[in-house]
This record gives C-alpha cells, structure tokens and sequence, in this order.
C-alpha cells in the first residue's frame, strides 16, 4: 500500500469522506501531510477538495468560461459547471438554453419559432389590442410616466444616467477587443476613412471637396433635420429639461429652428406663438447681454480674450460677438432669452393673458347684475396681475423638482391630456392636495349689496386682491384699503390698467385707519383668523384677531354719515355680541370662497345703525 492509498484509507470510510479526519489536517497539526496534499493538487481550494479527487480520480480540474477553474462543492456533483462568478453562470446558461433549443426547435432561442410568435401576436391582440404591445396607448402612456419617474424625460436614453452608462459600455467594449477607447483611434480606421474619401470625393479629408464646399447650406439643413428628427443634437441636460417643460406647455416644440428671419439654429421654436426661445445656460454666454458700455463686462470679455486657454477665447467671441447678433434679429421677433433653468420654471408658472381677454372679463363685471346665487367667474384679473403675491407660495414649491414632477403626473392623469396651461398647473396644487393656498371672493355678492341697498359711497377696510374692487364699477366713489403693500400695488395696477376712475386707495392698517372721504356703507370679507395666512403675517391668537374685528366695528360707529354695513364672514369668526339685521347664506350653490372648511358656513351680514 502506497502512501496515496494509506492516505485515502485514513480520510475516508468507504465512498464517504471522513470529514472529521480532514478537518484536523492542517499546517500545524500534521505539516507533513499537509504539504504532500497541497503539493498534489496546485488548483485545489482545499484539503477536501484534493482528497475528493484522489478518491474519484480526477486529475484534471475543469475549466470555466471565463478561462479559471470550476469552483469546487463536493458530494456527487463534485464541480460546479462555473467559477461561481454570477455573469459566467448566466453565460453557460444561456449556452445551454441555445443549444437545448436547437435540439428541440432548430432555432437558438423558443421565442424565435413561428408557433410562438403567432401565439404572441394572438395574446397581444386579445390583451391590448395590438400586434404589439409597445404599440397600445395605455402601455406608451405608462412607459413615458415611469421614464418621466425615473430619469426625467419621456424616452430612457435621453437621460444623462443612461446615457453615461452607454458610453462606459461602449469604453470597455472597445479597450477589450482593441485596446482603445474609441475605434475611430485605430490606425486600420483612420486608413480606411482616407481611402474611402479618396475613392468618393477625390480628396483624403471631405472638407476639401468642391462639391461639399459647394453644397454646405443644404448638406447643413439636411444634417440638422436629421438630428432633429432623432433628437442628437449636442444640448445639455438642462436644455432637455427645458425643452420637456416647454413640451408641456405649448404641446408642439421645434428644437434646433431657423428660417429667414432668423438664419441661425435656435434652440427651441414655439410654432403655435411664433416664439422664439434661446437657452443661454453656458458661462459662456456671460449670464446675461454683453454691454459695450459696461465696464465691467468689457473687464471680463478682455480677461477672457488675453487667457491662453482656446476655450476662453472663443466664450469672449460667442458674448461679445455672436450673441450680440443674434439678439439683433430677436429682437424683431417674438423672443425669450432664458439664462438659467429657474427662469424657464418661473416661466412656466407666470400667468400670460392677451389684452382681449382681460378687457373681455371686465366688460364682463361692469354689465352683470349684482347676485349671491350665481358662481364667480374664472377670476383671470386677479390671478393675473396678483400673480405675484397670490401664488408665491405655488411658485416656490413649483421649483422642487419632486414636487414639479408629482404636480404634472397628477394633473395629466386627471385632466386627463399631457399638455398643461399654467393655470392648470397653478390650481392644480389645490386640486391634488399639494399646497390649498389663497381663496377668491365673489364680485358680484359686493355688486349685489350696492344695488340692494342703493350704496353710491362705500369703504372697504380690508381691501384684499381687489375682487370687491371689479364688483364697484357701479359706485360713485370705492374707498380700498389693504395692510399688504404688495397686494396694495397690485391693486393700483388694475386701477391703472382699466382706468378706473372711481376709486382711492390706501395701504394702512384696517383696525384703526379711517379715510377722509365721506361714506355712506362699509363692506369687506375679513382675514378668517389664520385660515389663510397672508403677506402680513398670521394673528398670535384668537384675541389678536378678534381686536381687528372690533376695530373695524369701531370704525363704523364712529363714522357718522355710514348707515350700512356688509360683512361676509364664516359663522365661527363673528362673535356674538353683534348683532346683525339680516343674513344672507352664500353657500346655496357650493360657491363659499373658503370651501375648504366644510363645517361651518360663510354668510353676509348686514348691520344698520341704531339695530345694534
């Protein structure tokens, strides 16, 4: 008996391995054996795993895909098929379903079979009405929603994450099978694009070509029509944001368009406004137009012109050159130059209405009667030139790039189109949940009280967006005041706009200011407490805001020649002590501006002297 087979006799009982035994060989407890075993099996992971080969006699240790040696598990399968690497695992894998397959099918994959690919047309039609599922509307309309999700854009491979995945894959690829990493590197490639300009054009670079020197304007338009169509225009990341946030809101947007007027590759084109829009994000743009007269931008433009770098030097040429001229055809058009991408969602969220629809609305408010029973209209006045002050809130969170996502997802679900107005996206942060924000007040409930009672004077010491104020068109004299400035300026602006002749206006505080000008009513809609927390801040409690109330009562005792009072206030905020000659429910058609608060009920009050 050798000393193999004593071996063997020692670590084994029968078929089995003595694992026990093997266990307690080691470099320390029995260094002898320990080195002839090692010494047997170089590629061995293991004492047992040589032992296991001696016993079945397996000299030679197979080899995986990858070129390193099976890994080892013992028992009766002795080897697995791959080192345990999970790629090469998959590629043995895939080796065999294709060699199975050719067996079964004489095909390398099932799916390629004539029976099979009936089978799908026949499931895919019964299930989405198409040949193909990717062609069914619901499934394109989920795909671009998860895209959008996920990476930001409608299509996977616009995004920079994927996009940059590409091109690493494309590196490794290349530096495996060449050594470079791109093949255009090669000196076959450069060799073989030479001799392929030399066959066509006669020349070994294109650009010496008389006929591409005499064709560049058409082979330019042809090139670019191209890149449109597949959309591989070189533009940044922010651009295709932009262009997706443009996409939204006009639906048809052209990039990279030139015609006659403007003979240079605008970055996006809104044919619907015959708008044209240029991105300048680039530092080299200068971040904002090069002045001549300025001297600090002639301070940078020579910095920038005397650095070394080529790429300083053509930024000073793009600033103080080429963006100069293209504003001068801009300029005769209609134009929008956005220098940052916050300017384009501020953009998206500012209210644009032509001049006939506001003058529309007005004539509007100026014609109809006065009622409590019929729904305000679309408010497009004051969510016009209050825009500033009544959505900021909207407008900050418009920038929070989940926020942004989660309003347009919601409102193209609901609204049921992918296009969205500004408006839609402005009311759509109170219709999804996001953010309740301001309320609007009915002019005509105002334009009702005048009419009833035969007002020609009235102050209104809560003045507010200035819904009272289109409601007053049939007074002879509307007092306005408001403790916001902003609100206050926005209101002058209306009053400018319009030409309105009838009213004055003051910015003071509501709870003590009584105007010189004599007034025969007062009328107003309060703050309710801090339901809605304006420009001035919210009320510190409950007593704080009960004082403004007073205050305004007090304002209307004290007026001698003021008779009248109108006040539309909820149930809960008017306390009890006074006492009111009639009440008119305003929520009979669910029209209560601060219908949020469901529970209690808003109402117009009227008080008369000498009742209370």
């Amino acid at each position: 008996m050798n000393y193999t087979e004593i071996l063997l006799h020692i670590c084994t009982n029968k078929s089995r391995l003595n694992k026990k035994m093997i266990n307690r060989i080691t470099e320390t407890s029995y260094p002898r054996i320990y080195r002839f075993i090692s010494n047997i099996f170089i590629d061995s992971d293991s004492i047992e795993e040589s032992i296991k080969r001696l016993q079945t006699n397996n000299y030679n240790k197979p080899r995986c895909v990858c070129g390193k040696p099976v890994k080892y598990v013992g028992g009766s399968r002795l080897f697995l098929k791959s080192c345990g690497d999970t790629k090469c695992s998959n590629i043995i894998n895939q080796i065999h379903l294709k060699e199975t397959c050719l067996q079964r099918y004489g095909v390398t994959n099932g799916a390629k079979t004539d029976k099979a690919k009936q089978k799908q047309k026949e499931t895919n039609i019964a299930k989405y009405g198409t040949v193909c599922a990717l062609q069914n509307e619901t499934v394109k309309k989920k795909t671009i929603k998860t895209n959008i999700e996920i990476y930001g854009c409608e299509v996977s491979q616009q995004s920079d994450i994927v996009k940059e995945k590409i091109r690493n894959s494309n590196k490794e690829t290349c530096l495996e099978r060449y050594g470079v990493s791109n093949i255009a590197k090669l000196s076959e490639t450069t060799e073989k694009r030479r001799n392929t300009c030399v066959t066509k054009y006669g020349v070994e670079n294109i650009m010496f070509s008389e006929y591409i020197k005499n064709n560049i304007n058409v082979i330019n338009k042809k090139r670019n029509d191209t890149k449109r169509k597949h959309n591989t225009f070189n533009i940044s990341s922010q651009e295709d944001e932009c262009f997706m946030l443009l996409k939204i809101l006009f639906g048809t947007v052209i990039r990279q368009y030139s015609d006659d007027r403007y003979p240079f590759n605008c970055d996006f084109y809104i044919p619907a406004e015959d708008l044209f829009i240029e991105c300048n994000f680039s530092w080299t743009h200068g971040g904002h137009l090069y002045d001549n007269n300025n001297t600090e931008d002639i301070q940078k433009a020579n910095e920038w012109k005397s650095s070394e770098s080529k790429y300083y030097n053509n930024a000073a040429d793009t600033w103080t050159k080429r963006d100069p001229l293209k504003y001068e055809y801009l300029s005769k058009l209609h134009h929008i130059i956005f220098w940052n991408i916050k300017e384009v969602y501020d953009f998206m969220v500012t209210i644009q209405l032509q001049h006939k629809v506001l003058e529309h609305e007005y004539k509007l408010y100026c014609k109809e009667k006065g009622t409590l029973t019929k729904q305000q209209r679309k408010n497009n006045i004051i969510k016009y030139f209050q825009q500033d002050t009544f959505y900021k809130v909207e407008k900050e969170l418009w920038r929070d790039e989940n926020i942004r996502k989660r309003l347009i997802l919601n409102r193209q679900q609901y609204l049921n189109k992918f296009n969205l107005s500004t408006l839609d996206i402005l009311n759509g942060f109170k219709r999804s949940g996001i953010y309740y924000g301001y309320s609007h007040f009915n002019p005509l409930w105002f334009k009702w009280f005048i009419t009833e009672y035969n007002i020609k004077t009235c102050y209104d010491p809560c003045g507010g967006w200035g819904h009272r104020l289109l409601g007053s068109t049939d007074l002879d004299l509307y007092i306005y005041n408001d403790l916001s400035t902003s609100t206050y300026n926005n209101v002058n602006r209306i009053i400018e706009y319009f030409n309105i002749h009838n009213t004055v206006t003051y910015n003071n505080d509501a709870k003590t200011f009584i105007p010189n000008e004599q007034f025969e009513a007062m009328f107003t809609c309060p703050p309710y407490f801090n339901v809605e927390e304006y420009e001035c801040g919210a009320f510190n409690n409950i007593e704080e805001y009960y004082s403004l109330i007073d205050g305004i009562f007090d304002i209307f005792y004290r007026s001698n020649n003021c008779k009248i009072f109108g006040l539309v206030i909820r149930e809960d905020m008017l306390q009890d002590k006074y006492k009111y000659k009639y009440r008119f429910d305003l929520n009979v058609i669910n029209q209560s501006h601060l219908t949020k608060y469901k529970q209690y009920k808003e109402y117009l009050y009227v008080f008369m002297k000498g009742d209370l």
